[in-house]
């Protein structure tokens, strides 16, 4: 089966590393993707599962700082409502690697989005204040990993003006 032209082989990678045009305001460094990243997946014949972003789906586009009145995007996303929205996209998410799995796709890891009050990996930010810590999202896509015996490198992209910093060195280094 699959005997054709794909290579099976792929990385998941959230939202907005691919489309910039998802961030906050003003957090977008890039006019579409962070092409580094992309190109580099390309060049080694990859495909791409996209994660959905769950702050574009539970919050929409117009998220961007909150005021006093309004909680940050951390604590919207840290409600019961927030983390099952989380745990929806990370059940999905996990699916289509297992599919893949299931039929002799490499999947090689997921890329999150460090300082990303969703996907941070390593950090995550509330209002102003940057953490350590993952984001809402990767916390419950860890959770779900567990629940169902999905092991698979969960690495962060960095926040700001070099995005590829740092983890182009890990996907060449691990992602070949």
């Amino acid at each position: 089966m699959f005997n054709d032209g794909r290579s099976k082989k792929v990385v998941v990678v959230v939202h907005c590393v691919l489309n910039h045009n998802a961030r906050m305001d003003p957090y977008a460094r890039h006019k579409g993707a962070v092409t580094e990243i992309v190109d580099y997946l390309m060049e080694k014949d990859y495909g791409i599962l996209q994660i959905p972003c769950p702050e574009f789906l539970y919050m929409g586009l117009l998220r961007e700082k909150r005021t006093k009145e309004l909680p940050e995007v951390w604590h919207v996303l840290g409600t019961p409502e927030g983390r099952a929205k989380c745990r929806e996209i990370a059940l999905q998410t996990a699916m289509q690697i297992k599919q893949y799995r299931e039929n002799g796709f490499y999947v090689a890891a997921v890329i999150g989005k460090n300082q990303s009050p969703s996907c941070g990996v390593e950090e995550t930010t509330i209002g102003d204040e940057v953490l350590e810590g993952p984001g809402i999202f990767i916390q419950e896509l860890r959770k779900v990993f567990e629940e169902q015996g999905i092991e698979i490198p969960i690495v962060a992209c960095p926040q700001g003006e070099n995005e590829s910093v740092g983890i182009l060195d890990w996907l060449k280094e691990n992602v070949k």
